[in-house]
């Protein structure tokens, strides 16, 4: 990641973490959220997971819809970093892709397989109700 992208990220992941979250509970009036989820398109996918990965206490969900892993999997660079962690967040992922989009179903893949996060959800994105189905997912009644 160049430089000018890094510190994109790092002012990105502190307005979510450090502004967005605070004022969300404040403007609520909720002390301690049941449940919080991020969620992103193409790009911002990959960064919807980086910031729960490394918010994890505060973010339990993630949406990927479309998810854009640049030239493939093995490129990622957010996933080449997850690859040499040891951390593993109890996250819940949703993947939304079209079945073209092969670094998808290879990044569900190496989730399930090395058992980093709690569920990994992985549907068609075009069915016409996938933000729905999501927030279903997410906030069960």
């Amino acid at each position: 990641m160049d430089h000018i992208m890094a510190k994109q990220y790092k002012k990105y992941n502190s307005f979510i973490v450090n502004e967005l979250y605070p004022f969300a509970k404040k403007k609520t009036g909720i002390r301690k959220f049941k449940t919080v989820a991020i969620a992103g398109f193409n790009t911002a996918a990959l960064s919807s997971f980086d910031i729960a990965w490394n918010n994890d206490e505060k973010i339990g969900l993630v949406g990927m819809f479309g998810p854009s892993f640049g030239d493939g999997l093995n490129d990622s660079l957010v996933l080449q970093t997850i690859d040499g962690l040891r951390k593993r967040p109890n996250l819940k992922i949703w993947i939304a892709s079209n079945e073209k989009n092969s670094s998808a179903f290879a990044f569900k893949k190496m989730m399930d397989a090395k058992k980093s996060i709690s569920e990994c959800t992985l549907t068609n994105e075009n069915d016409a109700d996938f933000f729905a189905a999501f927030l279903l997912w997410a906030f069960p009644k």
